[in-house]
């Protein structure tokens, strides 16, 4: 599974609060944050981030992030690497191409890493005309770093 130390129900609803954050929905996000910690279930690593990204996309969600960065500084970061996936698999399925782009962007991902996950997001949501375009940004950006293709389907695995 995606996700193998969070049991499915806790899975879910980590990926509803993703989805809800992607909407800018901060309040929303505080809501269901409150929920899971009255039933007791601690807050990981990717929850916190897409609260922090929902704060990011609102604007004026101070609360919320500063709730998260509390969190974060106490808990510390455990499984930041798989929570950043997670959250770049939410913008591609939420077919939110600007936010996954700044938030490639902020969290210094290389060239081919972006047009990787460009042309999934838009491979995915059936806008092949793009897909197409980012297929070759791809292609361009593996030449540019001059990673051999073989090298790289390696890396992939």
């Amino acid at each position: 599974s995606a996700h193998p130390e969070l049991k499915p129900p806790l899975r879910a609803w980590a990926f509803t609060i993703a989805s809800v954050a992607l909407e800018g929905q901060a309040d929303l996000v505080n809501t269901l944050m409150i929920e899971m910690k009255k039933k007791g279930i601690k807050a990981d690593a990717f929850v916190l981030m897409a609260a922090q990204e929902a704060a990011h996309i609102n604007g004026n969600a101070r609360r919320l992030a500063k709730f998260a960065e509390r969190e974060i500084s106490v808990h510390g970061y455990a499984g930041k690497k798989a929570a950043q996936k997670y959250l770049v698999w939410t913008m591609i399925r939420a077919n939110k191409p600007e936010i996954l782009k700044d938030y490639l962007h902020r969290i210094g991902s290389s060239a081919v890493d972006q047009a990787v996950a460009m042309l999934q997001l838009y491979a995915k949501n059936g806008d092949l005309q793009s897909a197409i375009m980012w297929w070759n940004t791809l292609n361009q950006e593996m030449e540019h770093s001059g990673m051999d293709k073989e090298a790289y389907v390696a890396a992939v695995e």
